[in-house]
């Protein structure tokens, strides 16, 4: 008999045993999905929630959780919002309340929510060896590096080639603008380095940032030189990455679209001229706007505005103008922050009479520095409503991209420059040429590098006819700066060398 019991207490410890597990495990699994939950609400009210896995742990607990944990109100003596700021930058911040950060998140909750993203992360990010033989070496392109100064080292920070008139504009970080056409090399003085120029019959203009490093301070400038009218000042701006004149309303006056990249500040602004002076009216205010394209993009005759932000919220708008000088804004594509968007093209690939959208993704020079493989180039093909991801060829710190049919054979090609590459491994890919071999509606290409002694590193990546023989070549302008650690003998390399500009002839013609 006690055999028989000695069984049944066995038998009940079991299920007793089973019950403990079943029921733990269905708590632990809720405790998770809470947990989860908290991460999607939290990290999702300021941009798109990027994946745990995305960055290793060391990242996430040296650098991006406390950050986070400074903007839902967390105490960090060591990041306070105002620190080594100037008293200037401080008072910008307290108009915006962007001094301090209201407490959102309990203390035990917020302990709950960094453990669940450290249980995620990875302890490193392997690298991604098939890299290392995938390319080959281009036949299409020549390169040759021009000295534009006889100074040491390069920070070229703005490239513009006026097709028109054939002359290159240049600017560099000294605050020195470089002019040269056939006849003449004209050399200025500006207040603050230029990162953007435009052309038209009667203008050049050009932005001035007021500062390349982060500053909510309105000290850029955008200045039109009218051949006619003199100048166009258009001053207190945010860190303006780029201004445009173009007559959107059409009715024969020009606007003036502004982008302010800011830092904590920032939006897209558009200047309305009135009697002479131009009005300012906010098209969206939110910090990063780094580059916008003026086309008609529901084919309603009105044009409109598409433009990528770049800062913490990675999004590309298109401001829909409805009636006149007003303007629906929708979000089209969202980016997690880690990806770094810095570039964006409208073309079209499948020749729909849509415009679909190449990114590059990549910069990498806040609180994540490490080779990403989600870096890279992107091609979105337009749908109906929406825009779909069809293609990715990942290359750490992907910065500009061009697409265009650079061997003239129907379809579009793309150029790319890294500001980011990977600098012991994969220097080489700081420009890649991507040509187009695809096949239906499959993309494929055929990715070619530049080897060269005196690796690019650029800012800048233009397209230009700049030897006149029909055909598109390429221009790069060389930045020694840099915001991340560089191998001492490649940093030496760059800061002994002339080389101010990197052409690549196209051999096509």
């Amino acid at each position: 008999m006690s055999g028989v019991l000695n069984l049944f207490n066995l038998k009940l410890l079991f299920a007793s045993c089973f019950i403990f597990t079943f029921f733990s495990c269905v708590n632990n699994h809720e405790q998770r999905s809470e947990i989860e939950k908290d991460y999607q609400i939290y990290c999702g009210s300021c941009h798109l929630v990027p994946d745990p896995a995305s960055l290793s742990k060391d990242i996430w607990e040296a650098s991006i959780l406390p950050r986070m944990g400074i903007r839902l109100g967390i105490p960090n003596a060591k990041l306070d919002p105002l620190q080594r700021l100037s008293m200037a930058e401080q008072i910008e911040l307290r108009k915006y309340n962007l001094d301090k950060y209201e407490k959102i998140i309990e203390d035990d909750e917020w302990e709950r929510l960094k453990k669940y993203v450290i249980d995620l992360a990875p302890d490193s990010i392997s690298f991604d060896e098939t890299r290392l033989a995938r390319n080959v070496e281009s036949k299409q392109f020549v390169r040759r590096d021009f000295p534009i100064d006889d100074n040491l080292g390069a920070n070229i920070c703005a490239i513009e080639f006026d097709e028109e008139k054939k002359e290159l504009w240049l600017a560099d970080f000294n605050k020195t603008i470089h002019h040269w056409s056939k006849d003449e090399k004209l050399i200025s003085r500006v207040a603050s380095p230029v990162v953007d120029f435009n052309f038209s019959d009667n203008y050049v203009g050009w932005s001035e940032i007021g500062s390349l490093f982060p500053s909510n301070l309105k000290n850029g400038k955008v200045i039109f030189t009218n051949k006619i009218n003199g100048k166009i000042l258009i001053d207190s701006l945010r860190r303006p990455v780029q201004a445009d004149l173009a007559d959107l309303n059409g009715d024969g006056i020009d606007e003036i679209i502004v982008a302010e990249f800011g830092n904590d500040i920032g939006g897209l602004f558009l200047f309305e001229s009135i009697n002479d002076e131009y009005r300012r009216s906010t098209l969206l205010e939110l910090p990063g706007v780094i580059k916008f394209k003026i086309k008609d993009m529901d084919n309603d005759g009105k044009m409109d505005i598409v433009a990528l932000f770049a800062q913490g919220d990675e999004s590309i708008f298109t401001f829909y103008q409805r009636e006149d000088l007003q303007f629906d804004a929708k979000r089209i594509l969202r980016f997690p922050p880690g990806f770094g968007t810095s570039d964006f093209e409208l073309t079209d690939y499948n020749q729909d009479g849509r415009f679909d959208i190449t990114t590059a993704h990549g910069d990498n020079a806040d609180y994540s520095y490490s080779l990403k493989n989600f870096h890279g180039v992107r091609i979105f093909i337009a749908e109906e409503d929406s825009y779909k991801e069809q293609y990715f060829y990942p290359i750490y710190g992907s910065t500009k991209v061009i697409p265009f049919d650079f061997d003239q054979d129907g379809d579009l090609d793309i150029a790319t420059s890294a500001f980011f590459p990977d600098f012991d491994n994969l220097i080489e890919e700081s420009f890649v040429y991507l040509e187009n071999i695809s096949e239906g509606q499959q993309f494929e290409f055929k990715t070619q590098l530049i080897p060269s002694d005196m690796p690019v590193r650029s800012l800048c990546l233009e397209k230009a006819d700049f030897d006149g023989d029909g055909d598109q070549d390429l221009i790069l302008g060389q930045f020694t700066i840099s915001p991340q650690p560089i191998p001492e003998t490649l940093k030496q390399l760059w800061l002994s060398s002339k080389n101010d500009i990197t052409v690549l002839f196209n051999q096509l013609k």
